[in-house]
């Protein structure tokens, strides 16, 4: 739900891969430590295959590409079924080097992976409807993307509370079970008498409160003014700007549009339409006789009978 930006390849990042693979190592250390000894860590061993399809390759024009969503940005949905999909695994294979035998799969697992399938299902269908009807401008390059910020925050990268309610219980609920595993075997007089931990039904029922929340939040946000791009990325003052999206009403003067929060201007009533318009750069910010020499990059905002815009774009006004 970014800005429309020229595409970009993504420079390698070694220093973010390389934190993460850090603290999973010391997460499988803890693991490894805590788990009888004589078995060997199948466990680790599935997630760890699970953490390098999800991140490799480390130099892609998307980190993380398993889970960036149809509009450039990491996925909290799809993030979710990864994070379940992983911690599963973990377990039968854990159990399985524990008792040499496949455990019975509890019911809550089927749950888990249904919450969060649906809702990744539900998500992608409602990411695409804004694509084709024009609402959302997809990209590929990295550099139009929030990055693992977009797991818990807006467009204009502003906290979401749903998004990081549904993530807590997940990651909560994941916690929970991969250590109730661990702990299982090494309390138990007979591992190969160990099954699958059980969840309880409460952690659920939080996770898909949660799941439910989010979809909410992500369908009825359909009605505001959103922008999906630029007509020019680099204006002079005085220059015409226009500015497509969806929802920004019919009537002119209903519609203010804000440069950084305080230079708030009206657009033109020309050509003037519920997917664009175009506004007449000032020749000066509010407070200010002229623009920088050297140029300044200024956050666009719309706001449609008080109502605000669900994203922002950015715009160069050099003089």
């Amino acid at each position: 739900m970014t800005a429309q930006v020229a595409q970009a390849e993504r420079p390698c990042n070694h220093a973010v891969w390389i934190s993460i693979w850090l603290v999973y190592v010391v997460i499988a250390f803890i693991v490894i430590w805590k788990m009888p000894s004589g078995y060997f860590p199948w466990g680790i061993v599935a997630a760890s295959f699970w953490l390098l399809l999800g991140i490799w390759p480390p130099c892609a024009t998307h980190f993380f590409p398993l889970i960036v969503g149809k509009d450039g940005n990491w996925s909290t949905s799809k993030f979710q079924v990864y994070l379940w999909t992983g911690a599963i695994a973990f377990c039968i294979a854990t159990i399985i080097s524990a008792t040499r035998k496949v455990p019975e799969i509890p019911p809550w697992v089927w749950v888990a992976l249904g919450l969060s399938g649906s809702t990744a299902l539900g998500a992608k269908g409602i990411t695409v409807g804004y694509i084709e009807h024009k609402r959302l401008q997809p990209s590929t390059g990295a550099d139009a993307t929030s990055g693992a910020l977009g797991l818990i925050a807006d467009d204009d990268n502003s906290p979401n509370l749903p998004k990081m309610q549904m993530l807590f219980w997940t990651i909560f609920s994941i916690f929970f079970v991969m250590w109730e595993c661990v702990c299982s075997i090494t309390a138990t007089p007979t591992p190969a008498a160990t099954q699958m931990p059980d969840l309880p039904a409460s952690f659920l029922v939080l996770a898909g409160l949660g799941q439910g929340i989010y979809l909410g939040n992500k369908l009825f946000d359909s009605e505001q003014p959103r922008i999906t791009g630029l007509g020019a990325s680099a204006v002079a003052p005085g220059n015409t700007v226009t500015v497509t999206g969806a929802n920004f009403g019919t009537d002119s003067t209903e519609l203010q549009v804000a440069l950084d929060g305080a230079t708030v201007i009206s657009p033109l009533a020309a050509n003037f339409s519920d997917t664009s318009f175009q506004f007449i750069v000032p020749t000066a910010p509010t407070g200010a006789t002229a623009w920088p020499p050297g140029g300044k990059t200024v956050t666009i905002k719309v706001t449609v009978r008080q109502v605000p815009s669900v994203n922002t774009t950015q715009l160069t006004i050099k003089p």
